[in-house]
């Protein structure tokens, strides 16, 4: 796959769970466990960030350890340490959010990047084997959300 088609997934699976986040910052119910999309030939699946906070709650044990946000006039970069404790394993996630969206100010900026760096850290600590499972479960549930990367999404 090349780099631009690696760069149009992520940015797609991006956007997706910027949208759950800020959902969940309005109190919004949100189901959707996993993202499913065409790309060419290929069908990309993966967690959602509601999917990896289950997850992550069915493991146990996951904490974050260390946040640290640094904020520039144009965006917020958070990096945070996330710690398996019953392994003793401890993973850093990262995430820069742009404080100006396509709309104009995005007032959620720092909460999407707080929740990402989180995301980032913890998805790192969950067995592949794990996601596989889980992937698997939440699909039969039909906590799946079929993504269209041709059609746009509602605004977060």
């Amino acid at each position: 796959m090349s780099e631009q088609k690696e760069q149009e997934i992520f940015a797609l699976m991006e956007r997706e769970d910027e949208t759950q986040i800020a959902q969940e910052l309005r109190g919004q119910f949100i189901d959707k466990m996993v993202y499913s999309f065409q790309q060419g030939n290929n069908t990309i699946v993966g967690l959602s960030w509601v999917g990896v906070k289950e997850v992550a709650r069915r493991m146990g044990g996951i904490t974050i350890l260390d946040v640290q946000i640094q904020e520039t006039p144009e965006h917020f970069t958070v990096v945070c340490k996330a710690r398996d404790e019953a392994r003793k394993l401890e993973m850093s996630g990262v995430s820069r959010q742009m404080k100006i969206a396509k709309w104009g100010e995005d007032q959620f900026a720092l909460q999407k990047a707080m929740s990402k760096a989180q995301r980032n850290a913890i998805r790192s600590l969950i067995p592949e084997t794990l996601i596989a499972t889980c992937i698997d479960e939440f699909r039969k549930k039909g906590s799946e959300k079929v993504v269209n990367p041709f059609k746009s999404e509602a605004k977060p």
